[in-house]
């Protein structure tokens, strides 16, 4: 299989984040993933809760920088404050529902609440945007279960012919 470079970036949305000191542990955990992966070029950013600033920085790396991919993390609950989701949606060119059944599908096994998610998946030109959930572990669960499905659109939306048996086997943590 043909080695590609993907470009991406990190959006936390939390207004705790954003607002006091309090560590970006999910954000965190995400570049560590997308390094292990071997995606060298990582943005990153934090974010209130405000869909404004939320679609700022998903307009500006998915059509200014044409980052490969986006995965945003924390607001997909039901706080009121939780809009991720929505601004992600209204931005998207074609929807990914796919994955984020086969997300809450596998992470619901051992976390029943992990079907409130409401996170969504999909494409804005060329750049697969995901949205994951804010609870670190479960940034973990997201990752191992998404990580060969996403590779794999990745390859797709570059025009790489891609067949199933090309899915890795391993899975990088």
């Amino acid at each position: 299989m043909k080695r590609l470079t993907f470009r991406a970036g990190v959006l936390t949305c939390s207004d705790l984040c954003f607002r006091t000191p309090a560590p970006d542990e999910s954000g965190r955990r995400l570049i560590r993933h997308l390094r292990a992966a071997d995606i060298p070029d990582i943005a990153y950013a934090v974010s209130p809760d405000e869909p404004v600033t939320i679609r700022r920085v998903l307009l500006y790396w998915s059509d200014v920088e044409q980052r490969d991919l986006i995965v945003t993390t924390g607001g997909t609950g039901f706080g009121p404050r939780d809009h991720t989701p929505e601004v992600t949606r209204r931005l998207l060119d074609r929807e990914a529902p796919g994955l984020m059944s086969y997300a809450h599908g596998m992470t619901a096994q051992s976390h029943p609440y992990a079907a409130l998610s409401r996170g969504v998946a999909g494409v804005r030109g060329c750049t697969l945007i995901v949205n994951f959930p804010g609870r670190p572990e479960a940034v973990d669960e997201y990752w191992a279960c998404l990580w060969p499905l996403i590779s794999h659109a990745l390859r797709l939306l570059r025009g790489v012919p891609v067949h199933p048996h090309d899915i890795p086997e391993e899975i990088p943590s």
